[in-house]
């Protein structure tokens, strides 16, 4: 029988060592080659896990818009609260101890009025603690709120942006006057929710 060279007995030797340590595992755990896959990343997401997060954080950004105190809910130039104001405020009252948001009260155009502003705030505060509120010094701040508001003309403009686009006139899926659905088109729409016109 020939003998076979140094070299071929040292590949066939490493083939060996590597096929054992290769089915066993480095620290011969007996595994054959079966590893668990970490469980720090899940390959899927459950149905829905991402939406409901993104919706949790819309609504958390709702609520906390419910917090401020626009200008329109004082009478101009003064630190009266109009009707609607005072309503609002008694909401906030009832709903602030159960709420994390701070209170703000939006300040005046370009901060022409920080006096005004700040004897606003004031007046939050000292309503808010009278309603039972006793940390609404410390939460209530004046300041620009989350979303700048429209004026008349910037609503107008994207009220027919809107319309010429999306919506009404030419917008959705299909296009054409009364647009909208999945097959519309044409005068009159059609298709899933099309319109007429």
């Amino acid at each position: 029988m020939a003998r076979l060279p140094i070299i071929q007995k040292l590949v066939l030797a490493s083939f060996c060592i590597l096929l054992v340590a290769g089915c066993c595992g480095w620290g011969g755990g007996g595994q054959w080659g079966l590893h668990k896959r970490s469980l720090a990343i899940p390959e899927v997401y459950p149905l829905g896990s991402v939406n409901r997060a993104h919706y949790h954080t819309m609504e958390s950004n709702a609520e906390a818009v419910d917090f401020i105190i626009n200008r329109n809910e004082f009478v101009e130039n003064s630190a009266e609260l109009t009707t609607n104001g005072k309503d609002h405020i008694l909401e906030i009252g009832a709903r602030m101890r159960s709420a994390p948001y701070p209170v703000i009260v939006e300040r005046s155009d370009n901060n022409y009025a920080p006096e005004l502003d700040a004897f606003r705030r004031q007046l939050v505060a000292r309503i808010l603690t009278d309603l039972g509120n006793q940390d609404a010094d410390q939460r209530t701040f004046v300041a620009t709120p989350y979303g700048r508001s429209l004026n008349s003309r910037e609503a107008e403009i994207d009220y027919y942006r809107f319309l010429f686009t999306r919506g009404g006139f030419g917008g959705g899926f299909g296009g054409g006057f009364g647009g909208g659905g999945f097959g519309g088109g044409g005068f009159g729409g059609g298709g899933f929710g099309g319109g007429g016109f």
